[in-house]
């Protein structure tokens, strides 16, 4: 009863599931006499009989049509979202409210600020069209190594988004079934109607993206969820968070902490939990995705001491915070780069001046700098930025120390995630091709930037890692040198830190499901040597296949029914998880609704990950379970270079990077300094491989080497005669497996 008379004291606070009636109607039905009467008697009824009320897909259909728009009241104000038709009718409308904004707007004095709540607005906010897109370099050279094939295909549709600075906007993606099957199709205030619906509601389960790639581009705006939420029948978010220079500038003093974009994150994070239940979702069932710098940052908020229980299951698509290049390694140069350039000259002896003069330039003046980064890195991306900040220490010591959310997570990756790096490597300035050569420098630079710190020769190193990576049958064919740099490149940015985070969460006792993406979209003759790149599981992920091809989307493949067939079983583990934390439980899968191409996913079991068999799903035509995912490069990078470049597992727990030497851990946030130590940055070119071996500069003269005492003499010789017997014995067991493998698959071929 006490539901009731609230509801009639807060009639003016109403959440509405509209079918059209006029501004009249509605005051007609609110002045009548028998109003009270009326809504006693009509939600009494509906609450007593809509956990049965299963109506047939005929009546659905009709209540379906009917709704026009749908009000709901936020913390904020209320906003109107529309109905949308889906062009594929087998799948059913969706009620999208785009453009609410989850924050104030972080310009003027809230730049380089910590994020802020939104300001209320007065009456009703039509939410029908995209807020802006977080301001990013339109023209100009782009960050390719970590940008999906399909955002570099269709750089034009973003050059058209609408760009601001004020652009932290949020979008939802609800099933128009729910506000049709009388679940939620209540006229009563809303906080009463979350109070019925919190008992008797079965509010859906509710999935927020997060966007990638390199913390420098991308858009909440660009994926589209409809598909997926209509299908998996879940309340799909996405969101924008600031990014490059704005989201991520960092002078590692209190005048520029940094990590804003992260911040924005933990925002949109809480304007869904304390909001998403008047839409139909439950904050108690949130799970979290994203694929690149969107699973890096789902992984540093995992780790991170600010984030409270905003969410309850996470999916890392190719990115964890593991990742090498999930975190800027030299952020007070990058800023100083900025301040340094001819069109911004903000230069100051002062930090804090310097900041303030960054904050009076123009955002396009700012993202239209292109600064120099060492290769493999990125120019702006998140720190260690101190106690009582975000991260206090480095994810690598964090999670060593199980000092992360024991929450389900499901990892994934592709083989073809490095393709991006070697994208761009595949014919030199010099317009020689590629050839073994060139092949050996390039692993050379890429070893270099991870052990250059090494306590033992580089070029032993370097060997090694050229002699596992080369195809010693065919090591002149330019087909097989790219796919074994493809491998190097996937193997050491994305596969080895997604097992180890698995591994991290499995000895945690965390539920842990691990699997590989094999299939990229669309038929393309052309890159019959790349299954999958990164960013390619975004398209079904996002249920892209079913919507067939259009030219004016940024997943623009010539899709085919076994893409349908991918897709529609991706979105049924991914949704699945979300329900139940567990892929394989739920929802069955099937697809003969749409297509009659053959599930083959219907019989496959999901193992979950553990630290013996280390299973895990192969997504593909011919999906598969498959156990120890390319184990033995995987322990190349997580423990035997490691091992060989004076890193010991003892001491991961003191504070050292068990991955690659030590960076300059950044200090702990202090007040800004009148004479920063600012270092002059480096320069070089985005992501670009110099065809010189740094060892080739002129070597120290040798009477600099002459101080060595003749102990250090003697225990160098040592630990390189023991270091050559270690290499030879793992290289004649690599040689030897390799070979055996090689036979076994020429002798299947064969039969």
């Amino acid at each position: 009863m006490f539901v009731f008379i609230f509801a009639i004291f807060l009639l003016n606070d109403i959440t509405v599931v509209s079918t059209s009636p006029s501004r009249n109607q509605f005051q007609r039905i609110f002045r009548s006499p028998d109003w009270t009467n009326i809504m006693k008697r009509d939600a009494y009824s509906r609450i007593q009989n809509q956990q049965s009320n299963d109506f047939s897909e005929e009546v659905l259909d009709q209540r379906i049509e009917a709704i026009k728009f749908v009000q709901i009241r936020t913390n904020s104000g209320r906003v109107r979202g529309h109905k949308t038709v889906l062009e594929n009718q087998s799948i059913k409308p969706v009620v999208k409210f785009l453009g609410i904004p989850y924050a104030a707007p972080p310009v003027g004095k809230f730049r380089w600020k910590k994020t802020e709540k939104p300001k209320p607005w007065d009456g009703v906010r039509n939410a029908s069209t995209f807020g802006p897109i977080c301001p990013q370099a339109r023209n100009g050279p782009l960050p390719a190594a970590l940008l999906p094939v399909w955002y570099r295909a269709n750089h034009s549709l973003v050059q058209r988004m609408r760009m601001d600075e004020d652009c932290l906007y949020l979008n939802i993606y609800v099933p128009a079934k729910l506000y049709a099957s009388g679940k939620l199709d209540l006229i009563l205030p809303s906080l009463c109607l979350t109070l019925i619906c919190r008992n008797l509601c079965n509010p859906l389960p509710v999935m927020v993206h997060f966007h990638g790639y390199t913390y420098a581009e991308g858009s909440g705006n660009f994926y589209d969820g409809s598909v997926l939420a209509s299908y998996g029948e879940v309340i799909v978010v996405t969101f924008n968070y600031r990014l490059g220079v704005l989201g991520f500038m960092s002078t590692m003093e209190s005048n520029s902490p940094g990590n804003y974009g992260l911040w924005d994150q933990v925002a949109a994070l809480k304007w869904v939990s304390e909001n998403i239940d008047r839409f139909g979702g439950d904050p108690n069932s949130v799970t979290v995705f994203g694929s690149g710098a969107g699973a890096s940052c789902i992984g540093l908020l995992m780790v991170s001491v600010q984030l409270d229980a905003y969410f309850q299951r996470a999916i890392l698509q190719s990115g964890t915070a593991l990742a090498p290049w999930s975190m800027v390694r030299n952020p007070r140069q990058q800023t100083l780069g900025l301040a340094r350039a001819p069109s911004v000259n903000c230069y100051r002896e002062s930090s804090r001046e310097m900041v303030e003069c960054l904050k009076g330039k123009s955002w396009r003046d700012l993202i239209s700098v292109a600064i120099s980064t060492e290769p493999y890195d990125l120019a702006f991306s998140p720190v260690v930025d101190g106690q009582d900040m975000f991260l206090v220490d480095n994810p690598f010591n964090l999670m060593e120390k199980g000092e992360f959310l024991n929450y389900p997570v499901m990892i994934g990756v592709s083989p073809g995630d490095g393709f991006g790096y070697l994208r761009d490597r595949i014919l030199y300035p010099s317009g020689k091709s590629f050839g073994s050569d060139l092949f050996d420098v390039v692993v050379a630079k890429f070893t270099d930037s991870f052990y250059d710190d090494s306590e033992v020769p580089l070029e032993a190193i370097e060997k090694l890692v050229r002699f596992i990576y080369t195809d010693w049958a065919d090591r002149e064919n330019p087909m097989r040198l790219k796919s074994s740099l493809m491998e190097l490149y996937t193997d050491r940015q994305f596969v080895e830190p997604a097992v180890r985070t698995a591994l991290h969460n499995t000895n945690y006792k965390n539920n842990a499901f691990f699997y590989t993406f094999y299939h990229h979209p669309g038929k393309d003759p052309n890159r019959s040597w790349i299954e999958s790149a990164l960013g390619e599981q975004d398209p079904f992920v996002f249920g892209a296949p079913l919507m067939g091809n259009s030219a004016e989307t940024l997943f623009p493949y010539n899709y085919t029914k076994d893409d349908i067939m991918i897709s529609t079983a991706v979105m049924t583990y991914w949704t699945n998880f979300a329900k139940n934390g567990d892929p394989g439980k739920g929802k069955k899968q099937q697809t003969r609704f749409i297509t009659e191409k053959a599930n083959c996913f219907e019989n496959v079991v999901w193992p979950q990950y553990e630290e013996a068999g280390r299973q895990h799903l192969k997504i593909s035509t011919s999906p598969e379970v498959g156990s120890h995912y390319r184990a033995q490069k995987v322990e190349l990078w997580r423990s035997f270079l490691p091992s060989l470049s004076g890193v010991s597992r003892s001491s991961i727990g003191d504070g050292v990077n068990p991955l690659k030497p030590p960076r300059a851990e950044p200090p702990t946030i202090s007040p800004g300094t009148k004479n920063p130590n600012l270092a002059t940055p480096k320069v070089s070119i985005f992501y670009s491989d110099t065809l010189t071996n740094h060892r080739s500069q002129p070597k120290p003269s040798t009477s600099e080497t002459n101080g060595l005492s003749l102990q250090l003499n003697i225990t160098l010789a040592v630990g390189f005669v023991l270091l050559f017997l270690n290499i030879i014995a793992f290289a004649v067991v690599s040689y030897h497996k390799e070979k055996d493998k090689y036979k076994i698959d020429v002798s299947t071929v064969k039969t």
